[in-house]
């Protein structure tokens, strides 16, 4: 369960790996709660579907290549390609 306090919504998908009740909404909460404890079905299918979506979206690795890759791209459109090889190089050496 999340609200969308500071996008914590964007961790999940409501109904399907978690349930997303309004901040400060006391009987939203109460409700999200009471479904996880009776449900054991949607309890059961939210976690297998949690991580699922954990293993696919929130991939520390995956997200840093494609930042690499981000990078490189724009650093490609700056610079002559000879400056490029030398600072990809270069930054390869200190990583």
């Amino acid at each position: 369960m999340t609200s969308a306090h500071n996008g914590q919504s964007e961790g999940f998908i409501d109904g399907s790996t978690g349930i997303g009740v309004p901040e400060r909404d006391r009987d939203a909460l109460v409700e999200a709660l009471l479904r996880f404890l009776t449900d054991d079905d949607f309890a059961e299918s939210a976690r297998r579907n949690g991580r699922l979506f954990a293993e696919d979206q929130l991939d520390i690795a995956l997200h840093t290549r494609q930042l690499e890759q981000f990078y490189y791209e724009i650093a490609a459109a700056a610079l002559p390609l000879g400056r490029l090889v030398q600072s990809r190089r270069a930054l390869m050496g200190f990583l």
